[in-house]
């Protein structure tokens, strides 16, 4: 076979430029082989299907987090709350985002993060009665529940709209659930 730049200088002057082109790049034989780019593309494809559901899951922890996060502030507020006054907030003081908020001196929007917001965090609280036999301790369960909603504050999550449905809570020992109520052992995360 002859060189694309031998024959190029046999066919001077018999050809024009773009027919000596032309043959120069038909002779040409660098890049791929079919068979080369198959490879790749099939090392490419394995790699997708082996990294994106460990992307999913790194996504649904950080949500997760994000609410694990926002319970313990409230659990951290309620517990000052407690040294300072003595005793847990009944339901009845801290039954809306407005209340909640005032009661444990936090500032529109402290709560909301990339998923969830300030109206997405509820609190239920029974205080307890050292004079009953046997005495009852004060017990106390704070919950987020992700929802498509703007809050009743106008404090919007960012993507608030991927969390729809998702909830955790938090008693107050600090044990998570993974679940609306504080009582299901089953569902205990930590």
């Amino acid at each position: 076979m002859i060189s694309g730049q031998v024959l190029s200088n046999r066919l001077d002057g018999l050809l024009t430029p773009e027919e000596l082109w032309m043959i120069k790049l038909k002779n040409n034989t660098a890049g791929f082989t079919m068979v080369e780019l198959l490879i790749v593309v099939i090392i490419v494809a394995i790699l997708a299907a082996v990294g994106i559901p460990l992307m999913r899951g790194n996504i649904e922890r950080a949500r997760l987090s994000e609410a694990n996060a926002g319970l313990g502030t409230v659990r951290g507020a309620l517990r000052a709350e407690i040294v300072e006054f003595g005793g847990i907030p009944t339901t009845a003081a801290m039954n809306t985002p407005d209340k909640m908020r005032t009661r444990l001196s936090f500032r529109l929007g402290d709560l909301t993060g990339r998923y969830f917001e300030d109206n997405d965090y509820t609190y239920t609280g029974t205080p307890g009665d050292p004079t009953a036999t046997p005495p009852t301790l004060d017990t106390y369960c704070i919950t987020v529940i992700g929802d498509t909603a703007v809050g009743e504050t106008g404090a919007s999550a960012a993507k608030g709209d991927q969390v729809n449905g998702l909830h955790r809570s938090m008693n107050q020992n600090g044990t998570i659930y993974d679940d609306t109520v504080c009582t299901d052992a089953t569902k205990e995360i930590n």
